[in-house]
């Protein structure tokens, strides 16, 4: 089993850990930050404890953000409120020995609650190495193997079965007879998950690392019913997320097994995914072919013709793969492995133009193109090719804005911001209802550092903003435009500096948008990291704090 840490870091390293890197969802650009906030949760841990009791009373909305998937649908994750966030991370925090206790006892999750400071991680979490080990082990030792998925997993988790995960449903519920199951740990988790989505115990907020969290909680109830037990001992078996698989000497056990497991998720308000669940014989757990193929596959990074031959194979077995597929992934592989060459001069603009065409088609694969054109933004300014970027932004903004997708969107606003690419009214015009909060922000930063014209106070967001108030699906827009002097309502200014958690965030400064990002020099999406431009870094430093303390211009004021 993946196990706890030998030596567990103080509780203000644990919880600025998983503010860092366990709260926002990985798909969003890092222009979206938590570098300040995770600061200020370490700093001011002490009174956010003192405060944890009335946070998870609150009622706050998350911000939705669209992701394309692999194959052809979309997902919605989730930026959750800072109070709601703070409150269940909190919860993490004070009972973390428990919780890992609870996660590491039957060695089925391949989650590793183990910490990692030194990187920020609070825990390391999924291990796809190790589930490629033990599948094929799996299929070694048997004949036969259960594969399993959750339906709509995260969308269904019912948050007052974190209890029964914990104590077992029948004592949740004499304690709840006797008024004395809130008084629990697990409750508090359960409390901190309906303060960040208006009080509703149906579902929890995709993406944050948290979220992940709870869920292994959860399933880790499932697994403790005494019906499911005896398949889970020793190497049998192995969960990666909601997946499982499960060694089966024959066909008969493996539906018994099934069987089992639908009964056990019945319990917990959860069903299988019947279409992704079976029993199957081992030789069948194989390797899709054209992943094979694609590892075969060789383009030179060294002579330009033959690189040139290699690239156009590349994409054409890509999309042939993506057809027989009927998944992205394949062209999200082809795009990394032309972000990997580095000899790129004489085949540049061939790599452009099969990069472009990629996220045309698959969307998917729109952050993989952005950190290419920003890895190579003095080409990507020249004459030669400025002029074709500007319009595949364009004509990607027109396509996604209409449609309310947010992925697409926010890397291509990110794209302008960093290659200092010009946009203006008729760039936005798709965009009929007004962009979601993430959206939003993006844009604002854009005007403030002079890239974008438009008057984002033709969508009225403040008249929206002062009903709503600022625990509403709004908040990182409020929250931004008042932190940043967007808007000097003083209504809206007294909402944050007044809040009991916004106010202090307010006066330490801290921000979820990083200006640094538009001044990079290279980017990672994989790794949400980037480098910045090491003669500009001290200049841009010292712009982005400055520009806090700016008072608002007239013009920009008309803007908001």
């Amino acid at each position: 089993m993946l196990g706890m840490a030998a030596r567990s870091s103080n509780l203000r390293d644990f919880m600025y850990a998983l503010m860092r890197t366990a709260y926002l969802p990985a798909e969003l650009p890092p222009i979206i930050t938590t570098k300040s906030f995770s600061q200020f949760c370490r700093d001011d841990y002490a009174t956010l404890k003192a405060q944890m009791g009335a946070l998870t009373r609150q009622s706050t909305q998350y911000v939705n953000f669209s992701i394309p998937r692999t194959n052809g649908n979309r997902r919605l994750l989730a930026l959750v409120h800072p109070k709601a966030q703070i409150a269940t991370c909190l919860a993490l925090c004070n009972n973390r020995s428990e919780i890992k206790r609870l996660l590491c006892d039957n060695g089925v999750s391949l989650y590793d609650t183990s910490e990692d400071i030194k990187r920020d991680k609070a825990f390391k979490g999924l291990d796809f190495k190790e589930a490629r080990t033990r599948k094929a082990k799996l299929s070694s030792d048997y004949k036969y193997v259960v594969q399993a998925d959750v339906s709509r997993f995260f969308y269904t988790i019912y948050t007052h079965s974190l209890p029964w995960a914990v104590l077992g449903k029948s004592k949740a519920k004499q304690l709840l007879a006797e008024r004395r199951l809130h008084r629990h740990w697990s409750s508090q988790l359960d409390f901190a998950m309906q303060a960040g989505q208006s009080r509703e115990t149906f579902g929890i907020p995709v993406g944050p690392d948290t979220s992940r969290v709870l869920a292994e909680i959860l399933l880790a109830g499932v697994e403790h019913e005494p019906e499911l037990q005896p398949y889970l001992i020793g190497d049998r078996s192995f969960r990666l997320m909601d997946d499982f698989f499960i060694g089966a000497n024959d066909e008969a056990e493996g539906m018994s097994i099934l069987g089992a497991l639908r009964r056990a998720l019945d319990n917990y308000n959860l069903h299988l995914n019947e279409e992704k669940s079976g029993v199957v014989r081992s030789y069948k757990l194989f390797t899709e072919r054209w992943k094979l193929d694609f590892e075969t596959l060789t383009v030179s990074d060294i002579n330009p013709a033959d690189q040139g031959r290699d690239i156009e194979r590349l994409i054409e077995f890509s999309l042939h793969c993506c057809d027989e597929s009927a998944s992205a992934l394949p062209a999200t592989w082809a795009c990394r492995r032309l972000l990997s060459l580095k000899n790129i001069e004489e085949n540049f603009s061939t790599i452009l133009v099969a990069l472009l065409r990629l996220a045309r088609d698959f969307p998917f694969c729109t952050s993989h193109v952005a950190e290419f054109l920003i890895n190579n933004q003095k080409r990507c300014r020249s004459p030669e090719f400025s002029g074709r970027i500007k319009r595949w932004v364009t004509t990607m903004l027109d396509t996604h804005l209409k449609h309310r997708d947010d992925f697409e969107v926010a890397w291509c606003l990110v794209v302008c911001g960093v290659l200092k690419l010009q946009l203006d009214d008729k760039d936005l015009a798709a965009a009929d209802a007004r962009p979601n909060s993430i959206i939003f922000s993006i844009m604002g930063l854009l005007i403030q550092k002079g890239l974008l014209k438009t008057n984002l106070a033709k969508w009225g967001w403040r008249a929206e903003a002062k009903q709503n108030g600022v625990n509403s699906n709004n908040w990182l827009f409020v929250y931004e435009a008042v932190q940043r002097k967007w808007t000097t309502d003083r209504e809206l200014v007294a909402a944050v500096k007044n809040d009991d958690v916004l106010g202090k965030m307010f006066s330490k400064d801290v921000s979820f948008l990083d200006d640094e990002l538009l001044d990079v020099s290279s980017i990672s999406v994989v790794r949400r990291r980037f480098q910045k431009k090491a003669s500009g870094e001290k200049k841009s430093r010292e712009r982005s704090k400055s520009s806090a303390d700016l008072e608002p211009s007239d013009e920009m004021l008309d803007y908001f």
